[in-house]
């Protein structure tokens, strides 16, 4: 597991830093408005061939300019916009992604983008794991059907991330890349809506339902199953391994909070934490995570940026390592 913040670092220092982290694949600079200078965070981990990733930034200017491509691997990067978005040049098309949306970026071809602060979770993907699929003609975004389904997966991998063993992740790599390989070809999957593999993402569905309304009361059995367009029988069965329905609601709610926390460059408070994720008051989620996790917001907060401190911030090799052997 790779984990990289410059939030801890002067702006120049910050800057730099994120620049070099980024150097292998982008090129990165301010944008046209000239803001702040550019600045992330970034925690990556290999899962077979497959990189996962989640990554923070501010406003900037990411491109690939033809000298980058020749001497860089040409993987194929899928980016999930939690919050935030770009516009610019990407695979030879003019390109805006906003929020809830996924870019596909090929990186044999030269991209040129400016991008608001976002939270993206992402897959790399090399090229040759995808033999047999033309990949020259995969647009920047999928259709709603598709991006939908695969935006699950991708959400509910990243959550997973951290439980997965060394013996499961060849079978969730393989399973990974034949979703791909059905997302990318449409005469494989002409109906993403009837596909056999909506039955086996049908959780991830719900799980992402759920996820995007956990601030919400209205949250229930009755709202997610018509969100889903399935009977109420149907989401009962899926969840009777995990408690049920609303004990699995508030088990997401608590790890939404524990992964906020374990972001350094994470800016919400405690209360606004609270809220985003459905707690009553920031008292509340204190005794509940207390509960489960056996310290309270804060201090698991605290431990986490004793963690991932400047120990972190000065492996930027280990990244380009990554990047060097991902797929290999």
């Amino acid at each position: 597991m790779f984990r990289f913040s410059a939030s801890g670092l002067v702006p120049d220092e910050g800057f730099e830093a994120w620049r070099e982290i980024m150097a292998r694949m982008f090129h990165i600079d301010r944008t046209r408005a000239a803001g702040d200078l550019p600045r992330g965070g970034m925690s990556a981990a290999v899962l077979g061939d497959v990189m996962v990733n989640r990554s923070i930034f501010n406003a900037q200017r990411l491109s690939r300019e033809p000298r980058r491509i020749d001497c860089t691997p040409d993987h194929l990067v899928l980016q999930f916009y939690r919050s935030g978005g770009f516009s610019g040049e990407m695979n030879g098309a003019r390109v805006r992604i906003a929020r809830g949306q996924i870019a596909i970026c090929d990186l044999r071809r030269p991209l040129d983008v400016q991008a608001i602060s976002s939270d993206t979770v992402g897959l790399t993907v090399p090229r040759h794991l995808l033999e047999g699929v033309d990949l020259s003609r995969l647009p920047p975004r999928l259709d709603p059907a598709r991006e939908r389904l695969l935006a699950a997966r991708m959400m509910a991998l990243h959550h997973r991330l951290p439980k997965i063993t060394c013996a499961e992740a060849p079978d969730l790599t393989a399973d990974l890349l034949a979703a791909l390989r059905c997302l990318f070809d449409p005469s494989a999957c002409t109906d993403v809506l009837e596909a056999p593999a909506l039955d086996a993402d049908l959780f991830s569905l719900a799980e992402r339902v759920i996820a995007g309304a956990l601030a919400s009361p209205d949250l229930s059995p009755a709202t997610i199953a018509a969100r889903l367009q399935i009977s109420r029988a149907t989401l009962y069965r899926l969840f009777a391994p995990f408690g049920g329905v609303m004990q699995h609601v508030w088990d997401m709610r608590l790890e939404a909070v524990r992964a906020a926390l374990d972001q350094p460059s994470e800016p919400r408070t405690l209360t606004r934490l609270a809220e985003d994720c459905g707690f009553r008051t920031a008292s509340h989620l204190s005794r509940v995570f207390r509960a489960q996790y056996g310290a309270t917001p804060r201090d698991w907060r605290r431990q986490q940026a004793v963690n991932s401190g400047a120990a972190w911030q000065a492996e930027s090799a280990r990244l380009n390592a990554f990047w060097r052997e991902l797929g290999r």
